[in-house]
């Protein structure tokens, strides 16, 4: 099903899941293959895994527990076969920390949602058990929010789906997998002339009896279908320092970026522009990358070559106090897909205040400057540095770190350094407080004890570095990836 609204600079589209399709008269001797949908994505997706006990959840086979894990496998077995060509085995990841977002705003706002919800954004469900709402622009599906419907009789088992009470006990992993078919492109082939096909991303497959109820994992079609996206993300790599700004309305709070074309083609008309709305002004300009000097002109897009860099400077003023935010920025050219959106590489952790506040400016320093945190085997250990400088007013700032909502079989603890040496000022501890005032320069360490093997997977395996001041608020943040050697 294929609803467009007429919204701009985008457009919307909605694909849903019906519980009644067309089935047995439907089907024929003629095997075709997958349908893949018109606008591909233009990025990778990090999905926002928002999903709530809403209703009673009796896993019978799957082997996990809540909702969020079955929906975070079910984004698994799609990187396990890949998305694009060459496959891509890390398409989709699991946003962390997860961020409040509205999945039915008028405009894209950079989250990829995935909720349980009574509606389709106002609208009866009808006979739909989950939809994907997409956002295109220029051909391209920048975002992907995925609903569920509830109250909905649900649970978690492999094989034939069956009967409770007169009504389907819908297996929910197997609607987790459909539907995050459509997020990467992927349509109903048994809707597109009468395919005979078998396949996930058939619409109807949750009927009881039905000629392929028991299909709940992805079959050679879906595997077909997923490496036929031509999903055009991959050209484009961005990355943000520093990740957090803390800023008194009226001032501008500015970070670098840098766009990196490692496709085979020069990227034209390349830009910065802020998906996520807040109460600021915008501006971006390129600078020296040697010496970090303005060039350019103020908001003009640039070319980049193949395999080039390009480094800037933006700024968003504050207009109004808000809470800290996961700025998500576009870095977009006209003829390639923008960059992949990875919170704590890209984007930009933003507060403002009406009064003065601490502005924690900290850039974490791995063994190998390389950013990732080795820890040397399953009962190892790792460490990394943390410098800071306070370009705000004084406080007393909490440092802490963790793994952004991502359970990895690690611990971790801190503590205040000495600037000279790297000597702990202190006992190593879950978090340390102290005070920084204006213009000081602090550093601490971070020590990874290791309790079991943490894969190499740096947009979701990392650990977060958080400055927090009096009242708990975030002051300032770094990140590194983490991973088991």
């Amino acid at each position: 099903m294929r609803r467009p609204a007429r919204l701009c600079p985008g457009s919307r589209a909605w694909w849903s899941v019906a519980v009644v399709a067309v089935l047995v008269s439907a089907w024929s001797d003629t095997t075709r293959a997958f349908v893949l949908r018109p606008d591909p994505p233009g990025r990778r997706l990090a999905m926002n895994l928002n999903l709530q006990p809403t209703t009673t959840f009796q896993t019978r086979g799957y082997g996990f527990t809540t909702w969020n894990a079955l929906a975070a496998a079910a984004l698994a077995e799609w990187n396990a076969v890949g998305i694009g060509s060459p496959p891509d085995p890390q398409f989709f990841s699991v946003r962390a920390p997860t961020v409040s977002s509205n999945p039915c705003a008028p405009s894209p706002d950079g989250v990829n949602e995935v909720r349980f919800a009574a509606t389709v954004c106002g609208l009866s469900w009808d006979d739909a058990i989950g939809v994907t709402l997409t956002w295109s622009i220029a051909g391209r599906v920048i975002e992907a929010d995925v609903l569920f419907k509830t109250p909905l009789t649900l649970d978690a088992y492999p094989g034939p789906v069956v009967g409770a009470n007169g009504d389907v006990l819908y297996d929910f992993y197997r609607l987790a997998l459909h539907e995050f078919g459509h997020a990467a492109g992927l349509l109903h082939p048994n809707l597109d002339g009468g395919q005979s096909v078998v396949a996930v991303m058939n619409s109807g497959n949750q009927v009881p009896g039905g000629p392929q109820s028991a299909v709940d994992h992805l079959q050679p079609d879906d595997v077909g279908g997923a490496r036929a996206i031509a999903w055009s993300g991959g050209a484009l790599l961005a990355a943000v320092l520093p990740s957090s700004r803390s800023v008194r309305t009226g001032v501008p709070a500015t970070a670098f970026a840098t766009i990196i074309n490692i496709g085979s083609v020069t990227a034209t008309q390349c830009s910065i522009s802020p998906s996520t709305s807040l109460a600021a002004s915008f501006q971006y300009q390129t600078t020296d990358p040697a010496t970090n000097a303005l060039t350019g002109t103020l908001d003009t897009p640039v070319s980049i070559p193949p395999g080039a860099a390009q480094t800037f400077v933006f700024a968003f003023t504050p207009t109004a106090a808000f809470a800290p935010t996961d700025t998500m920025l576009d870095f977009a050219c006209a003829n390639v897909g923008p960059a992949a959106t990875f919170v704590g590489l890209n984007t930009l952790l933003l507060s403002a205040s009406t009064t003065p506040i601490p502005d924690i400016v900290a850039l974490a320093a791995t063994l190998a400057n390389d950013g990732i945190v080795d820890v040397l085997g399953v009962r190892g250990s790792g460490l990394f540095a943390v410098a800071t400088v306070n370009v705000g007013a004084g406080g007393v700032i909490t440092a802490s770190a963790d793994t952004g909502g991502v359970p990895l079989p690690i611990a971790i603890s801190v503590c205040q350094t000495d600037p000279a040496t790297g000597v702990c000022l202190g006992p190593q501890a879950a978090s340390v407080t102290t005070t920084i005032g204006a213009g000081e320069t602090p550093t601490f360490g971070v020590f990874v004890a290791g309790t079991g093997h943490v894969p190499f997977a740096p947009a979701a395996n990392r650990i977060y570095v958080r400055f927090r001041d009096s009242d708990g608020v975030t002051r300032g943040a770094t990140s590194v990836a983490v991973r088991t050697r």
